[in-house]
């Protein structure tokens, strides 16, 4: 990689710009300056980084800490300036001013986000999809990857795309708002007719019930309603009076079983505490066993406590039982303090039997409150259904006094029935004559609709028409192109779908030619697009060609360099080459001062040997400067 110096300034001209230099003199430095300066490396996030990277690392190669891109270009009636620098540690920065070209300064809009400048980017370009975003770069710059865009998928859609101008399509998209407004339009219309239709529909019957209810009653006559309404009152007052007995007796009975229930509840707490005393008394009554009122009741404390002796084997046990007796222990166990107490059998056994009849008399009478509660969970049901079978009875009595209730009051209001009538019926005429302004209204909208789609439908076919002739023009270029480039020895095509023919025979893959030939062709159709380009939108442009010459036979240098002076006249085309021959043919149609703007003479930065070899021919050319 070669570095220039700090104060290089380098303008491309409208038509053949051609930087020329030795291998490794700063041609694809300064392509890859160009592309990055724009676009980046590449024109997505993830790959960029990466050859941010290998672009600081190509930094690295040539000791530098930094270089410095800052590149000026315009977008029809904008014009940006762009400042990137790339470290060698692999980060970057960028700053983008981007105004108006008659006022750059004073309309500008800075941008110090890699992020943020491409969308600016984006949205400047016009209205392009994600296929043309990818496509652009690639289609202005011929580089040393030598990617083709011939053979790109969908081509014709995605060329068709560029060249439809953000004019045309922001045309056809505000003629569809207007129509899509209309047709919102008159879809509200149409509501608002349905709902008129709709509310005159329930007035109609709403006057046709008002007629019939006073004629109707009319003709009933006022004595059979006043006995009807009577013979209501009457057994509706007999049924408030049966419902509200019903109440009072679902009402006692229910306060009775919640007695009962509090007896029942009782009861089982007496049972409880009597099994607790009855299980005291036992425990005495076990105690007694050892230690009765009278030892010698029992023939365990006769054998034991007097005869001191085992009740089981008859072991003599007078010494060790006398020890503990003396000691104060229990004669049993040895451990525990003797208590000189004594208990009543007898009593204990009247208490326990006091609390069996206790416990007898109270399961009875629960038996009794259960049998009692049954009986009246049955009485409380049937009084509930006879309670619910009135008070339905008592709101259909109610509903139907309300209803005579209602047509005493229309009778009562005929009058004033009359005359909602009759506004009714006016109002319904003044909605027949806003129905027929609605109609009126949506005659307009239609032939509105009608006339837009017209529009439309010219519109689209203007669009469609002009696409033809411009893909007609690019393949005319196309194969005048190669016709030229190669002294009308190769003829080249361009069928409907963009599929490329070489003296006939179609191109469906690259691999099917030569290198020469694909890059022919390819270089042909980039040109051809780019002209069309600029004739259709009115800008010049640019297209960058590293080293076309590389891949072209010798003999078909001076029919390239013609081709592409004959049809890059309305671009800034920028050709890098280090063949003399092909700088010299780009440029012989201008003159010694045209060249000296249009050739960037990378011949000093190349090695000692490349400067020797290029200056004779350079000087010679276009002079000593």
């Amino acid at each position: 990689m070669t570095t220039f110096p700090n104060d290089l300034r380098i303008s491309f001209e409208k038509g053949i710009n051609v930087v020329f230099g030795g291998n490794h003199s700063g041609k694809t430095t300064l392509v890859n300056s160009i592309k990055y300066g724009i676009f980046g490396l590449s024109w997505s996030t993830a790959p960029e980084s990466v050859e941010k990277r290998y672009f600081s690392y190509r930094i690295k190669e040539i000791s530098r800490k930094s270089l410095d891109i800052n590149l000026i270009y315009n977008l029809k009636y904008l014009t940006s300036t762009v400042n990137r620098t790339i470290f060698s540690s692999g980060t970057a920065e960028i700053k983008s001013i981007t105004g108006l070209n008659e006022s750059p300064l004073s309309s500008a809009e800075i941008l110090n986000h890699e992020k943020d400048y491409y969308e600016d980017l984006r949205e400047n370009m016009g209205l392009i999809n994600s296929e043309q975003l990818k496509f652009i770069p690639t289609l202005i710059f011929a580089d040393e990857n030598r990617q083709l865009v011939l053979w790109t998928k969908n081509l014709e859609s995605v060329v068709l795309g560029l060249l439809t101008s953000k004019e045309s399509i922001e045309q056809v998209q505000f003629v569809e708002s207007q129509l899509n407004k209309a047709i919102k339009d008159l879809g509200k219309l149409k509501q608002d007719k349905d709902q008129i239709l709709k509310r005159n529909l329930e007035k109609i019957k709403f006057s046709d019930y008002l007629k019939e209810s006073v004629e109707a009653k009319e003709r009933d006559g006022k004595d059979t309603y006043e006995k009807e309404y009577k013979k209501l009152v009457v057994d509706l007052d007999d049924c408030k009076v049966k419902c509200s007995r019903l109440k009072d007796e679902l009402q006692n009975e229910l306060i009775i079983r919640s007695q009962l229930q509090e007896n029942l509840s009782n009861n089982q707490k007496k049972l409880l505490e009597i099994k607790s005393l009855k299980d005291q008394f036992n425990e005495q009554l076990l105690k007694g066993f050892l230690n009765p009122k009278d030892p010698k009741e029992t023939h365990f404390g006769r054998i034991f406590y007097y005869e001191k002796k085992c009740p089981f084997c008859s072991a003599d046990l007078s010494s060790e039982i006398n020890n503990r007796v003396e000691n104060k222990k229990c004669p049993i166990c040895g451990i525990g303090y003797l208590i000189n107490q004594t208990i009543d059998m007898d009593d204990i056994d009247r208490k326990l039997t006091d609390l069996d009849n206790e416990t007898i008399k109270t399961l009875s009478t629960n038996n009794d409150i259960q049998e009692k509660i049954i009986e009246l969970n049955k009485k409380i049901e049937e009084l509930s259904q006879i309670s619910k079978e009135e008070e339905d009875r008592q709101r259909n009595l109610i509903q139907k006094i309300s209803g005579f209730k209602a047509i005493e009051e229309n009778l009562q209001k005929k009058q004033v029935m009359t005359k909602e009538l009759d506004e009714v019926l006016q109002d319904i005429d003044k909605s027949k004559m806003y129905l027929a302004k609605i109609e009126d209204e949506v005659k307009k909208v239609n032939e509105e609709i009608e006339k837009i789609n017209m529009l439309q439908n010219k519109m689209k076919d203007a669009i469609k028409l002009e696409n033809n002739l411009s893909l007609s023009k690019i393949r005319e270029i196309f194969s005048s192109f190669i016709g030229v480039a190669t002294n009308g020895e190769l003829s080249g095509q361009l069928t409907d779908n963009f599929i490329p023919s070489l003296n006939g025979r179609l191109i469906f893959y690259p691999e099917q030619i030569s290198q020469f030939e694909r890059g022919l062709m390819d270089c042909a159709f980039r040109i051809a697009v780019l002209s069309v380009f600029a004739k259709r939108t009115g800008t010049i442009p640019s297209l960058v060609l590293e080293t076309p010459d590389e891949v072209t036979d010798e003999a078909y240098i001076p029919y390239l360099a013609e081709a592409i002076q004959k049809f890059s006249s309305n671009m800034s085309i920028i050709i890098t080459t280090v063949n003399s021959e092909m700088m010299k043919q780009l440029l012989k149609d201008y003159d010694s001062e045209e060249r000296k703007k249009r050739l960037i003479n990378l011949v000093s930065q190349g090695t000692l040997t490349q400067r020797k070899f290029y200056e004779l021919p350079l000087k010679e050319y276009i002079g000593d400067n």
